[in-house]
C-alpha cells in the first residue's frame, strides 16, 4: 500500500512527536488514515471530542450566536418540563426549615446545586 506524502507526513508525525500517542486532526488525509485503521494500528488513539469537530465545522461566530441566543418558547417548554420532576423532588427533599439536610449535615455543594437548578427552572418559567 503506497500512501501520499501528507498521509505519511501525519503518521511519522503521530509516531515520533504527538503527545502520548494521541493525535487530532480532521483533514481529508487525516479521515482516510483513521478509516483505513492505520492510526489503529499505530497505536494511536484520536483525544478530540465529536463536539470539537462540530463547534469548529460551523465556524467560531456562528457557533457564538447559536450558543448565545435566547430559547424559542418550544425549548423553554420542552426545558420546563424536563426540569419539573426534578424540582418537585427537590422541594420535597427540604426539611421542615427549607433546608437540605443530608446525613445530620447541610452540605454546601449540595445547596448550590439545588439552588442553580431552581433559579433556572424560575428563569424559564418568566
Amino acid at each position: 500500500m503506497s500512501l501520499p506524502r501528507e498521509q505519511q507526513e501525519i503518521l511519522y508525525h503521530t509516531a515520533y512527536h504527538a503527545a502520548q500517542g494521541l493525535y487530532c486532526g480532521d483533514s481529508q488525509d487525516m479521515q482516510e488514515l483513521i478509516t483505513a485503521g492505520l492510526m489503529e494500528e499505530a497505536g494511536r488513539k484520536g483525544f478530540v471530542p465529536e463536539a470539537y469537530f462540530r463547534i469548529t465545522s460551523k465556524g467560531r461566530e456562528k457557533y457564538l450566536a447559536e450558543r448565545n441566543a435566547p430559547p424559542t418558547d418550544e425549548q423553554r417548554l420542552r426545558k420546563l418540563s424536563s426540569l419539573e420532576s426534578r424540582v418537585q423532588d427537590l422541594i420535597l427533599k427540604q426539611d421542615a426549615q427549607g433546608r437540605w439536610v443530608e446525613d445530620g449535615n447541610i452540605s454546601c455543594s449540595t445547596f448550590i446545586g439545588n439552588l442553580r437548578l431552581l433559579c433556572e427552572y424560575v428563569e424559564l418559567a418568566h
